[in-house]
């Protein structure tokens, strides 16, 4: 993760040592540790802010503790020690950017925080030591990571993104006017309906504000049964949301809310029925969200909305998985070991569902130029090739859809057949392509995708 020099205050960080991997944690009382990673606020410590780059470092279980060099002799050891008034104490610590996302913890009198060994939590003295030293050390157990407690994992961006379902509706509210709290979806076209400004406060929560009437997402209660709904406010403070990354650019939205005289539930933004609703939090397709920032090249039309892949409209060459690319030439479509061909893929218009891989594909880039469309040949078995015909040739509907992501694979039918189109095995540089499977020869269905420069 990228340095942090100036932590935010009110978030949670850990503490790892670069050489062991064991983060710090406040175990009992005063006492300091190194353990593995656990799900536990004694491994968490923030920071308050007492001049630049100079901190106290206050202890997620207890607040009460801090980080404190304490003097044993003529030498220093790690506690956790509460303010005690009258009596001096080492408290505050600088952090130096000892890089490689890493940092130097030390005393303002240059008390390095140290790790020696990472013996057994049990042995006493603790393996943590504060060193007294006017030069800074090089190696890797003067060196700490500092790692913020379960972050949002935000994509990088300019703060504002479109959120969308995972058929890439999105998220908007359902009066431009503002007239209105209640939220809906629809086709996403980067109009300021579909834009929202996240603003991480760290520890995985956030505030979410809509571009266009100006306000928060938010939730309000219905009637006094614990059922609560999502709504749009303008009220203050703006209200946090948790938000957690599930996979690639796929989210849930979750807030924690009052169900009943005893009881507290984690409930999730969900769409139902091309409803907006809260329900409780599961992993489920429809409480998950597509966070995009606006920023990214890839939010053109879509020929697919995924939240791991992207597919926008535009021109490929089309690799086949047994190493053959697709060519356009006047008899037909082949495919061939060494040559480029380019083809456009555009959404399908009427009633076919943007975003979800239904599309033209027409060979623009040379002759002959036209729509693809399918025709049927006759022979002892009856089959359809792929062919390419002038712009009063059938403009026909294919559907394109992933069915791998690492590294991205997809399929290519032809909707009126049902059939997939197919490279056949061919020891020779040129081979043929047919739609469906051959009844003698091999080949393969699945496709790689190369943009056009």
């Amino acid at each position: 993760m990228a340095p942090l020099i100036t932590p935010t205050p009110g978030v949670r960080y850990r503490f790892q040592n670069v050489d062991f991997r064991t983060y710090l944690e406040r175990r009992s009382s005063t006492d300091l540790v190194m353990r593995r990673w656990k799900d536990s606020l004694q491994q968490q410590w923030s920071f308050k802010k007492i001049s630049d780059g100079v901190f106290e470092i206050i202890n997620g279980e207890n607040k009460d503790y801090r980080l404190e060099a304490s003097a044993v002799g003529s030498e220093f050891k790690p506690i956790a020690q509460t303010i005690t008034p009258g009596i001096p104490q080492r408290l505050q610590w600088k952090l130096v950017d000892a890089g490689r996302g890493s940092f130097y913890n030390y005393n303002s009198n240059n008390i390095f925080l140290h790790l020696e060994n990472d013996k057994d939590s049990l042995v006493r003295p603790p393996p943590i030591s504060v060193p007294t030293s006017t030069t800074i050390s090089k190696e890797a157990n003067y060196r700490w990571n500092i790692i913020e407690d379960s972050p949002a994992m935000l994509p990088d961006g300019t703060g504002k993104y479109v959120i969308q379902t995972l058929k890439g509706d999105g998220l908007q509210p359902a009066s431009a006017a503002g007239n209105t709290t209640k939220l809906s979806i629809g086709d996403s076209y980067l109009g300021d309906e579909h834009i929202w400004e996240i603003v991480d406060l760290g520890n995985g929560k956030g505030t979410i504000k809509n571009v266009q009437v100006d306000a928060f997402l938010d939730v309000q209660q219905v009637g006094s049964a614990g059922e609560w709904k999502p709504i749009l406010s303008k009220a203050t403070p703006a209200p946090q949301w948790d938000i957690r990354k599930t996979a690639g650019f796929a989210f849930s939205l979750t807030v924690e809310r009052q169900v009943n005289a005893t009881a507290r539930t984690r409930l999730a933004l969900t769409v139902l029925k091309d409803d907006i609703v809260l329900k409780p939090n599961k992993d489920v397709q429809n409480q998950m969200w597509s966070i995009v920032p606006i920023d990214l090249a890839s939010f053109k039309a879509m020929i697919i909305r995924n939240p791991t892949v992207n597919l926008p409209e535009g021109e490929y060459a089309l690799h086949s998985d047994n190493g053959f690319y697709l060519k356009a030439r006047a008899d037909g479509i082949y495919v061939n070991t060494s040559e480029l061909d380019y083809f456009k893929f555009e959404p399908a218009g009427g009633t076919y569902a943007p975003g979800l891989g239904y599309v033209y594909i027409s060979h623009r880039s040379g002759p002959p130029e036209g729509f693809v469309y399918v025709a049927e040949y006759s022979a002892s078995v009856v089959y359809h090739r792929p062919k390419v015909g002038g712009i009063e040739s059938p403009k026909e509907v294919w559907r394109v859809e992933l069915v791998s992501s690492m590294p991205p694979k997809y399929t290519i039918s032809h909707i009126v057949t049902g059939k997939t189109l197919e490279a056949l095995d061919n020891s020779n540089n040129q081979s043929s392509v047919e739609m469906g499977k051959h009844p003698t020869a091999t080949g393969t269905n699945k496709w790689s995708f190369i943009p056009k420069p």
